[in-house]
């Protein structure tokens, strides 16, 4: 005889799985592993139990029955108890309607408790929509037999049929037509019982409510039984109504609270050291949203303005200023050319006639440099519009009021880029929060430079002109600089000539201190090989 198949204490039995439809299939042999079942805890089935290892994936309770008490003709199963699948004890399935009779028939019966009520509550569900389980693979199952004899000689049978030679025991062999089937046809059947009857499906939420309600009573008499029963000391709480759950204590306490509530609202401000603590608690809250108000008003200055490198806002700030200049110099060109161009001609393509509206072009481009807030834009442009006004100037009558005007927006804006601050109101620009020194000194060289040929090119121009002209002059000028410079209060004579000793006054101040201090100036753009020269005397 061949020796025993053991694995670890397994007794090893070889099983042939069924042919497949295929014609490519081949034969298969599937290994069954079983012994007497040994569990941490045993109960009063562990001595008549059979624990086995890697059942095939469609075994069944059926094929196990099949297997021990035909095929190996060992014993009886009583029951199969899979991996993972929940075990209901004998007389678990009971319907709701039996459950609920038990409860209301006489005393002489058992009493059903509330967890076995809570028990076949959960045991109610929906038709399955599949009719057939499967295992997963290398499942174990525990098989109960009826008896311990039965559960030795399935052991001793399956020893046999593991040392036989003559053949295999072939799985599920005669139960073809008592199984639901797999494969296709499986799935046809689970798309068919997605949707129950409705009937099937009234019966079963009508067994859920009926067990729902049964197990509600069950509670609410346990409750009561207990109110009923004395507590430590001795003493039975009388409670006067009807007995609540716990639901209905919560609401109950619930509304308590509230009453309690709008009883205190009128004495809030009873004594006073309370109606401190509310004005307290009402000046820090204003505080805390004042100080909050406050970081939102800075970050928002922070970013008011600023264009990033590279975006579409700067390609059209950069684009419209281009354009602007251009028309400048063409209106520029055209100068005094108004009697002899056609007077159906737009304004913007009309020479200029006065420096009045050379000012008026000039300072928009101002305006709009100045709203960026981009100081790698504004710095360029700024001094290139300077250079433009020192070129126009002595080309046009002296026109004072638009001169000094636009004269004066570009000394405060010099001035502001210099300190990297607003020379009106100290705010901190755009653009200066990590370093100050934005401005190079190439660029504080030269508008220094601009700024004394500009003075020069001013008192070039009011020697030009007569001082009668000039009181025609300044009739004929707008009004809006009367706000700017107060000229109401202008009455002393020799008003032009301190506004012209004022020209780039900030600006001219700052970088004299700034270069008078570097001694001398050496520009970093400078060819290898050329010498630094010293900084002009004024």
């Amino acid at each position: 005889m061949g020796k025993d198949l053991e694995i670890a204490g397994y007794t090893v039995l070889p099983l042939r799985l069924p042919p497949a439809e295929s014609k490519r299939a081949k034969p298969a042999t599937h290994y069954l592993y079983l012994r007497p079942h040994e569990p941490r805890i045993p109960d009063a089935d562990t001595p008549r139990s059979l624990f086995v290892v890697n059942v095939p994936i469609d075994t069944t309770e059926l094929h196990l029955r099949h297997l021990f008490g035909s095929q190996l003709a060992a014993g009886r199963v009583e029951r199969v108890h899979f991996e993972a699948v929940p075990t209901k004890k004998k007389g678990g399935m009971t319907t709701a309607h039996s459950m609920v009779a038990n409860v209301s028939k006489s005393k002489k019966r058992k009493r059903v408790t509330v967890d076995e009520l809570q028990n076949q509550l959960d045991d109610v569900a929906l038709p399955s929509t599949w009719d057939r389980e499967l295992q997963k693979s290398g499942a174990h199952a525990v098989v109960v037999f009826v008896d311990k004899p039965s559960m030795v000689a399935s052991v001793k049978a399956a020893k046999k049929a593991g040392k036989r030679k003559d053949g295999e025991i072939v799985w599920g062999e005669g139960l073809e037509d008592r199984l639901p089937q797999l494969g296709l046809q499986r799935y046809l059947n689970h798309e068919e019982v997605r949707y129950p009857p409705r009937a099937e499906l009234l019966r079963t939420v009508n067994d859920f409510m009926t067990m729902f309600e049964a197990v509600a009573e069950a509670r609410r008499k346990e409750q009561a039984l207990r109110a009923q029963e004395p507590d430590e000391d001795g003493f039975i709480t009388v409670t006067s109504g009807p007995k609540l759950t716990s639901v209905a204590h919560e609401d109950e306490a619930r509304e308590l609270i509230e009453k309690q509530k709008q009883k205190s609202q009128g004495l809030e401000d009873f004594y006073r050291f309370q109606s401190r603590e509310k004005r307290k608690e009402r000046q820090n809250e204003l505080l805390k949203k004042f100080d909050e108000d406050k970081k939102k008003l800075e970050e928002m200055k922070k970013r008011k303005g600023k264009i990033r490198a590279g975006s579409t806002k700067e390609t059209t700030v950069i684009n419209h200023v281009d354009k602007t200049i251009l028309i400048v110099n063409r209106r520029h060109a055209k100068k005094f050319s108004s009697a002899f161009d056609d007077q159906a001609q737009q304004e913007s393509e009309r020479g200029y006639e006065s420096f009045k509206e050379v000012a008026k072009d000039i300072e928009g481009l101002v305006d709009i440099l100045w709203v960026t807030g981009t100081p790698s834009l504004q710095i360029p442009y700024l001094i290139s519009l300077a250079v433009y006004i020192n070129t126009y100037l002595p080309e046009y009558p002296f026109s004072p009021k638009a001169t000094f005007r636009l004269l004066k927006k570009l000394d405060s804006v010099f001035a502001s880029l210099l300190t990297g601050e607003d020379a009106d109101s100290g705010a901190p620009l755009p653009g200066f929060e990590s370093r100050r020194n934005v401005v190079s000194m190439t660029e504080k060289v030269r508008i220094k430079s601009i700024a004394e040929t500009c003075r020069v090119a001013v008192v070039e121009a009011r020697e030009q002109v007569d001082r009668p002209d000039d009181e025609d002059d300044l009739s004929d000028d707008d009004d809006d600089m009367d706000d700017v410079f107060s000229t109401d209060d202008y009455t002393a004579p020799g008003r032009w000539e301190m506004e012209t000793a004022r020209v780039y006054e900030k600006t001219i101040q700052l970088l004299g201190d700034e270069l008078g201090k570097a001694g001398e100036f050496c520009d970093t753009n400078l060819a290898p090989g050329d010498a630094c020269q010293a900084e002009p005397s004024e």
